[in-house]
């Protein structure tokens, strides 16, 4: 019988996963569409569901087309989660707009699959396939064929069989490599995002079928699931050498996660010039150049391969931080521009805003003083990069210090801070007992005190509280007042 998943006898596999697709000749309209789910749903993608029964070797789906639904799941770039049990990214890192969930944490012995079918175009004649992966499967420590179990399947339809390299069948075992012990809960392993990478180019003209399949144990007690991000590059290069507008260096970038790379120029192998998956070249050669990387997975994780990169002037990216503007000081505003996939967001200082990785962060907090936010904009595919930076000015400000506070922890007046607007600048808020005691102090606009004093709570009683800051027409000022706690 199957415990309670999250005894100490179980082990979980973390399983996050990316394919990414390359195309040397290919044109964009090659590019099966929807492949990489930039439509945000699940367009040319067939999902099934169903149940998983024991096997003699391995488990058993019994699988039957489905809506998408809980198990297949749309993840928006907007949506920076970590995975709770392998603390990975719930999208992958590769700046595509979305990723997927395949499968939940629920038992029942469901099983689940997610499939894309397309013929590569007759005229292709380089065509390789790169694919990131991680799972989450249960390890009750049952027998082979009851255990969870993820695969990922590139099928040559024609001949029916899977193309060797790129397949893997992944049963929960707490013998399978390269997996880290989570540091959430006991006895769980996790393999963080890995790139496996294979040559498609003699399959030119013939169907391929890719495939992803999650099950649960066979007894009803333990979960699998897993993440997919497939990002769709039809490009002449597979990775970038790109020569951004206005600079004199060349930025050069190959996919993330191998284990060692090899960089070469105009197909001179007989000398590397660099052994990073990012390098700079100053100055920069001519744009005829071509470079090449030899890419090497983890032992186990795939073939070597390697990625062509011919030298290309590239745009820089569109970095919007928006136009400085004056705000009320308790008015809710939301900074930069509209997302674009395969742009990667920065913005500082982060403090202030929702998610600093996002094109429009809003601002979480108050401002009481002007402040400068800067936004730099990465494009994944060239590594060129834009800055932007935007200035918001308080006006109609006020000070105000609630006259009591209650830190019992239910998320409604828990902390003491002051509120204030129109000012020049903070200089530090503080709080004193009844007899005089300094029992908080910060110099960090925004920052309150929580009712405790070197980790104890303060009794239930009157406190003074001192507010230094530099008014609006510069001056030193400082205000006084007085705060109940009520427990």
């Amino acid at each position: 019988m199957c415990i309670n998943p999250f005894f100490k006898t179980s082990q979980l596999l973390v399983f996050a996963f990316n394919l990414l697709i390359s195309n040397a000749n290919a044109q964009e309209t090659a590019c099966p569409p929807n492949l990489d789910f930039e439509y945000g749903d699940f367009t040319n993608w067939q999902c099934q569901r169903g149940n998983v029964v024991m096997g003699d070797i391995t488990s058993i789906p019994n699988l039957h087309p489905a809506t998408p639904g809980i198990v297949h799941k749309i993840i928006p770039a907007t949506d920076r989660e970590l995975d709770i049990f392998g603390g990975f990214p719930k999208n992958c890192p590769n700046g595509s707009g979305y990723s997927i969930k395949l499968g939940n944490s629920e038992v029942g012995a469901q099983a689940e699959s997610l499939s894309y079918t397309y013929t590569i175009p007759q005229s292709i004649t380089r065509f390789s396939i790169t694919y990131y992966y991680a799972v989450v499967l249960q390890n009750p420590g049952h027998l082979k064929g009851e255990q969870p179990r993820f695969r990922a399947r590139v099928i040559d339809m024609e001949a029916n069989r899977e193309i060797d390299c790129v397949s893997f069948d992944f049963t929960a075992s707490s013998s399978l490599p390269g997996f880290k012990e989570s540091t959430h809960l006991m006895d769980i392993l996790y393999k963080d995002w890995t790139p496996v990478t294979i040559d498609l180019s003699d399959y030119a003209g013939k169907t391929i079928k890719l495939e992803f399949i999650t099950s649960d144990c066979t007894r009803n007690g333990h979960f699998g699931y897993a993440y997919v991000d497939v990002n769709s590059n039809c490009s002449n290069s597979f990775a970038a050498a790109s020569l951004c507008q206005g600079d004199d260096f060349l930025t050069l970038t190959s996919p993330y996660g191998y284990a060692s790379y090899e960089w070469y120029s105009n197909y001179d192998y007989s000398h590397p010039i660099a052994d990073t998956q990012t390098f700079y070249i100053d100055p920069a050669p001519p744009v005829s150049t071509t470079y090449s990387v030899i890419v090497t997975p983890y032992p186990g994780y795939g073939c070597v391969d390697t990625l062509y990169a011919p030298m290309v002037r590239a745009p820089k990216p569109g970095a919007l931080a928006g136009s400085d503007r004056e705000v009320w000081c308790n008015e809710t505003i939301q900074l930069g521009e509209p997302h674009i996939d395969n742009y990667a967001y920065l913005w500082t200082p982060a403090d202030n805003l929702t998610n600093p990785n996002t094109a429009n962060p809003f601002l979480k907090n108050y401002i009481y003083t002007p402040k400068r936010f800067t936004l730099n904009v990465t494009d994944n595919e060239t590594g060129c990069v834009s800055t932007d930076s935007v200035l918001i000015t308080p006006i109609n400000c006020f000070l105000f210090v609630p006259k009591g506070f209650t830190p019992n922890g239910d998320g409604l007046n828990d902390v003491l801070r002051p509120y204030m607007g129109g000012i020049q600048g903070f200089r530090r808020f503080s709080v004193f007992n009844r007899y005089g005691n300094l029992v908080f102090s910060t110099s960090t606009e925004g920052v309150g005190w929580d009712g405790t004093y070197k980790g104890i709570k303060s009794d239930t009683g009157v406190y003074v509280w001192m507010l230094e800051f530099i008014s609006k027409d510069n001056k030193p000022t400082i205000e006084r007042g007085t705060v109940v706690l009520i427990r």
